[in-house]
C-alpha cells in the first residue's frame, strides 16, 4: 500500500482537523482493561495554533495537496534509485522490539537547530537554544529547591506533570510566513 491513508491502524490526515474527538481502544497488553475509562483514549487532533488565523478547509486542502506532492516525490526517488518501498504486510511482520544493526556515527552532528545553510539563521538558532538551556538549568535547580520560579517559553514536560509556570511563547519563526505578491 502506497497511500499512507491506507494504512491500517491509527493514521492522522490533515482532514481530521476538522472532526471532533475521536476514541481509541488502548491495547489490553499495557493497560488495565478492568476499568471503563482504562479501556479507550480521547485523541483530539487540531492543526499547529500558528495557522489559526486562516481559513480551516482551505488549510486543510492546501496540507492534502503538500502531502499528496511529498508522497509522489518519495515514490518517484525510490524508483529512480531502484529501491523498493517496504509494504503494509512486511511492515506487519518487523518486530517491533528490533533496533538497527547498524552502529551510529560517532563524532558528527547531531543537529538540534536546522537552518537550511543560512549561517545567520543557524547562529541566531545555537544562541537560542544555549540561552533556552541556561534559563532552564537555573530554572530547574529554583524548582528542585521549592523555590517559585517561571521556566522559559519552550518548556512542555514539567508544565504538563506539574504545571510550572512558563514564559510566553514568542516565536516569530515559528509562524507562518506572510504571502508575498
Amino acid at each position: 500500500m502506497r497511500d499512507y491513508r491506507k494504512w491500517p491502524g491509527v493514521v492522522s490526515r490533515p482532514g481530521d482537523w476538522l472532526k471532533p474527538v475521536r476514541y481509541a481502544r488502548r491495547p489490553e497488553l499495557y493497560f488495565n482493561q478492568e476499568r471503563e475509562e482504562h479501556r479507550e483514549v480521547e485523541a483530539s487532533i487540531t492543526a499547529p495554533l500558528q495557522f489559526g488565523d486562516r481559513d480551516k478547509d482551505a488549510f486543510v486542502r492546501d496540507v492534502e495537496a503538500l502531502v499528496r506532492e511529498a508522497q509522489r516525490a518519495a515514490m518517484t526517488t525510490l524508483a529512480h534509485e531502484r529501491r523498493s518501498f517496504m509494504g503494509e504486510k512486511a511492515v506487519l511482520r518487523a518486530d517491533p522490539f528490533a533496533s538497527p544493526t547498524t552502529t551510529r556515527p560517532k563524532y558528527q552532528l547531531n543537529p538540534r537547530v536546522a537552518a537550511g545553510g543560512d549561517s545567520e539563521a543557524l547562529k541566531q538558532g545555537i544562541l537560542a537554544l544555549r540561552d533556552f538551556r541556561e534559563r532552564y538549568r537555573e530554572a530547574w535547580r529554583k524548582f528542585r529547591r521549592g523555590v517559585k520560579c517561571v521556566f522559559p517559553a519552550g518548556t512542555y514536560l514539567l508544565r504538563r506533570l506539574y504545571g510550572v509556570y512558563c514564559e510566553a511563547l514568542d516565536a516569530p519563526w515559528c509562524c507562518r510566513a506572510p504571502a508575498t505578491g
